[in-house]
C-alpha cells in the first residue's frame, strides 16, 4: 500500500480482508514493524471476519516531514487471527511518503475584460487567494514587459510580503488610454507569483471611442458598370455589427439610388453584410474612423444571379432507377456575361466496363458583355481518362456567341483495380475585368455520378442549384480585426461604349464619394445610376 501524506495532516488508507473459508476468523490483531519515528498509525481493525465474507481494515496515518526523509518509508504490518482454533498470519507492506506544506495561489478569475473610453481611466480588480497550506512569501504582480501597453499600470503594491493560508488580497490595474490610443482590442496576460509558484491571468482591454460619424454603403452589381445609366442595386439589405461586442448597430435597405446611410456610427471595427434578391452576398470587415470620412464610404459589389440550374428527379418502376431532367433558366440580352453550358448533366453509368463517350458541349454567352479566360475542367481520378480534341482552354466568349467544345471521356481498362466510379462534377471558369484584377466566375457540369445531393424518395423531387454567375509569462498584444474588402468590378470603358452606356449620369452620390473603386482615392469608374 502506497500512502502520500502532507506534513502534520492525517491521511487515510484501507485494506480489504477477505475470508475465503467457511469458518469465521476471530481475534484479528495488527502489529507494525519498521522505522516508525515521525509516523503515527491509528488502525481500525475488525475483531472478526465471517466465513465467505469481507471486512475493511482502515488506517489514519500522520507524518512529520522534519523526521521522515523525502525518500519512501517502508512499514511492515502483520495480521494475526484464529480460524477454527488455528492461528494464521498475514503480512502487508506500506510505502509512505511525507511532503512539506506548500502555498498555492488562486485567482477569482481566469481572464479580465474591460471596455475603456479614450481619454478616461478605468480600474480593473481581481482577488488572489492562498489556497495552500503554507504562507505565500513575496507575492508579486507582474505586468507585460517592455512598455507594450504604456496606459496599463498596477495600483497594487509591487510586492506583498506574505499571504497566510486562506488569506486573500485585492489586486487592481489602472487603464488610462489617451485620446491618441488606437481604438480596438488589446490582449495579453499578467502574472501573479510567489517564491514557489505563479498563475497567469489573461486580459482583453477594449479601447472605445465616443466619436460617431456617418457610414455610406453603395451597392453595385454588373449592371452598374455595364448598363446604360449605371443603375445601382436598390432594396439590398445592409447590416453593420460591431466586431468586438457582436451587437448590431443598424440595418436597412438601400434606397432607389442604391445607397444605405448610417448617420451616427461609433468609431470601431464592424462586420458589414449585404444581400439582395437574385444576387450573391457580400461580407467585409471595416474600420470606422471619424478622422478620415473617406474610409467610411464603402462600395459593396454583388454578383448577379442570371443562371439557374434545376434537377427534376422522377423514380421509375425499376428499383433505384430514376429519370433525371436538367433545366437551365437564364436571362438574355443583359449587360453582363450570361454563360450557359449545355448539356449541363451527362450520363456516365452507360459507359460499361471499358466504354468511352464523345460529348459536344455548347458553351454560350447570352449576355451583352464578353467573358474572358474560359476554361473547362473535370477532376483527375484513376477511373476515367479525359481528352479534349480542341483543348479545354476556350479563351474569350463574345456577346451572343456559342462555341462547340468536344470532350472524350473513357473508362480506364484497369478500373476494377481502383474501386467504384468516383463522384465527379465538371467546372467551367471564366473571368470579368474588375479594377486591377480579374473576378472569377464558374458554373458546373453535373454527372449521374454526382454525390451531393443524393436522388432518393418515392415521389417526384426537384433539387435546385440557384447559383449566381460566379463561384463559390506576462505578455501582451494589440490586435485589431483584419480589414477585409472584396474586389469591386470596374470594367474597361471601351466595353461600355460597345453596348451604349450613357453619359447622362446618376443622381449625385454622398459627399466625398467616388464610384468604381469605392471610397475617395480609389480608381474612378463610370459613375452611379438609379436603381
Amino acid at each position: 500500500v502506497v500512502v502520500s501524506l502532507t506534513d502534520g495532516l492525517p491521511g487515510n488508507a484501507a485494506i480489504t480482508l477477505s475470508n475465503l473459508g467457511y469458518t469465521a476468523a476471530i481475534d484479528v490483531r495488527a502489529t507494525f514493524a519498521g522505522d516508525m519515528s515521525g509516523l503515527v498509525f491509528v488502525p481500525s481493525v475488525p475483531s472478526s471476519v465471517a466465513g465467505g465474507s469481507s471486512a475493511t481494515l482502515s488506517f489514519s496515518i500522520t507524518g512529520n516531514v522534519s523526521v521522515v526523509a523525502s525518500s519512501v518509508r517502508t512499514i511492515t504490518m502483520t495480521l494475526r487471527t484464529s480460524v477454527g482454533g488455528i492461528n494464521q498470519t498475514l503480512t502487508s507492506y506500506f510505502g509512505i511518503y511525507v511532503y512539506p506544506r506548500y502555498p498555492s495561489l488562486s485567482s477569482s478569475t481566469g481572464s479580465l475584460y474591460q471596455n475603456v473610453l479614450q481619454g478616461t481611466s478605468s480600474i480593473v480588480s481581481f482577488t488572489v487567494s492562498n489556497v495552500g497550506l503554507a504562507p505565500s512569501i513575496n507575492v508579486q504582480l507582474v505586468l507585460p514587459s517592455g512598455g507594450d501597453i504604456p496606459w496599463l499600470s498596477a495600483l497594487t503594491p509591487g510586492s506583498i510580503p506574505s499571504l497566510a493560508p486562506g488569506e486573500s488580497v485585492l489586486m487592481s490595474l489602472l487603464l488610462t488610454p489617451s485620446v491618441n490610443v488606437t481604438v480596438g482590442r488589446t490582449s495579453g496576460s499578467i502574472l501573479v507569483r510567489d517564491q514557489r509558484s505563479s498563475i497567469s491571468i489573461g486580459f482583453t482591454f477594449n479601447v472605445v471611442s465616443n466619436l460617431t460619424c456617418p457610414v455610406f454603403i453603395g451597392v453595385t452589381d454588373e449592371f452598374t458598370y455595364y448598363a446604360p445609366g449605371a443603375p445601382m442595386v436598390h432594396g439590398a439589405y445592409v447590416s453593420l455589427i460591431n466586431v468586438l461586442t457582436n451587437v448590431q448597430v443598424g440595418s436597412m435597405l438601400t434606397n432607389q439610388q442604391g445607397y444605405a446611410v448610417f448617420p451616427s456610427v461609433p468609431e470601431g471595427y464592424y462586420n458589414l453584410a449585404v444581400g439582395a434578391s437574385n444576387h450573391s452576398g457580400y461580407a467585409a470587415t471595416l474600420q470606422v474612423t471619424c478622422s478620415t470620412q473617406a474610409s467610411n464610404n464603402i462600395t459593396a459589389f454583388l454578383k448577379l444571379s442570371l443562371v439557374s440550374v434545376s434537377f427534376t428527379v422522377v423514380p421509375t418502376t425499376v428499383t433505384d432507377t430514376y429519370i433525371v431532367t436538367v433545366s437551365n433558366t437564364f436571362t438574355t440580352q443583359v449587360p453582363a456575361p450570361v454563360i450557359v453550358v449545355e448539356p449541363s448533366y451527362i450520363i456516365l453509368s452507360d459507359l460499361g466496363s471499358a466504354g468511352s463517350k464523345l460529348i459536344e458541349f455548347r458553351v454560350s454567352n447570352y449576355g451583352l458583355v464578353q467573358a474572358t479566360d474560359l476554361t473547362v475542367t473535370f477532376p483527375s481520378n484513376s477511373y476515367y481518362s479525359y481528352s479534349w480534341p480542341n483543348g479545354n482552354v476556350l479563351g474569350t466568349a463574345p456577346p451572343n456567341s456559342t462555341m462547340i467544345v468536344p470532350f472524350l471521356i473513357s473508362v480506364n481498362a484497369r478500373r476494377r483495380d481502383v474501386g467504384p466510379p468516383p463522384c465527379i462534377t465538371g467546372t467551367l471558369y471564366w473571368t470579368l475585368q474588375c479594377a486591377d484584377t480579374l473576378q472569377t466566375y464558374s458554373t458546373s457540369v453535373y454527372t449521374d455520378n454526382i454525390c451531393p445531393p443524393a436522388f432518393v424518395g418515392t415521389g417526384d423531387a426537384v433539387a435546385h442549384w440557384n447559383g449566381y454567375i460566379g463561384g463559390s509569462g506576462a505578455s501582451s498584444s494589440t490586435s485589431s480585426p483584419s480589414i477585409v474588402t472584396p474586389v469591386h468590378c470596374d470594367p474597361n470603358i471601351n466595353t461600355l461604349s460597345q453596348i451604349g452606356a450613357g453619359s447622362g449620369g446618376p443622381p449625385p452620390p454622398p459627399p466625398g464619394w467616388s464610384m468604381g473603386g469605392g471610397p475617395v482615392g480609389g480608381p474612378s469608374g463610370p459613375g452611379g445610376g438609379s436603381g
